[in-house]
């Protein structure tokens, strides 16, 4: 029996979880599937029929991004990437904490690009942007610790970095003020299969 992965391919938080898979070896005991296709919406096992979701061969029914990697790190790596040891711990969730939330402010800001122009607001774009440009600003302070611990803070930043840069490079000047997170992320091209393998598409 494998495990059943509902996904989408542009998403961040599936990213995040394909990632680990890939650094666990596990992708060949994964099934993909389309997570938000009409034919999986009233099948879906996830009561919040969101993605990723991840279904265990022993039927249990794993949702939240973070959920699902820390289940993986305990079940398979325990502790390589959520570390127990207190003070690293609570650095690297907060990092991981800082990047989930440019993930949720980028994609706040491709929802309100696709409403209809009539009710679409600047002001939600605004809000979002400072959200992001704070925060990346923050993260690229730390590139050090990203840069000497490879566990789910750095594997989150970068994608969080890809997410923006994928969505939102039209819209916000991500050249200015983030050298060193741009020199960290160049210097994982062709060091991290997991993360050349997964970028996002359309």
């Amino acid at each position: 029996m494998k495990y059943k992965l509902y996904h989408s391919p542009t998403s961040p938080y599936t990213r995040k979880v394909l990632v680990l898979l890939h650094e666990l070896d596990l992708l060949n005991s994964v099934n993909i599937v389309a997570g938000l296709s009409p034919d999986s919406i009233a099948s879906h096992p996830n009561p919040l029929i969101k993605i990723p979701t991840l279904v265990t061969p022993d039927k249990l029914v794993l949702y939240d991004s973070t959920v699902i990697c820390e289940y993986l790190d305990l079940k398979y790596s325990p502790y390589k990437y959520f570390p127990n040891k207190f003070d690293l711990r609570i650095k690297t969730l907060l990092l991981h904490s800082l990047a989930v939330g440019v993930m949720d402010a980028a994609l706040t800001c491709v929802y309100e690009e696709r409403r209809d122009a009539k009710i679409r607001s600047n002001e939600v774009f605004i809000h979002q942007k400072i959200k992001i440009v704070k925060a990346l600003s923050y993260l690229n302070n730390e590139t050090k610790f990203l840069a000497d611990n490879w566990n789910i803070a750095s594997i989150s930043v970068a994608v969080a970095w890809d997410y923006a840069m994928f969505r939102l490079k039209k819209k916000i000047d991500f050249t200015q003020d983030y050298a060193n997170l741009i020199n960290w992320r160049e210097g994982l091209k062709g060091q991290k299969i997991s993360l050349d393998d997964t970028l996002p598409f359309e």
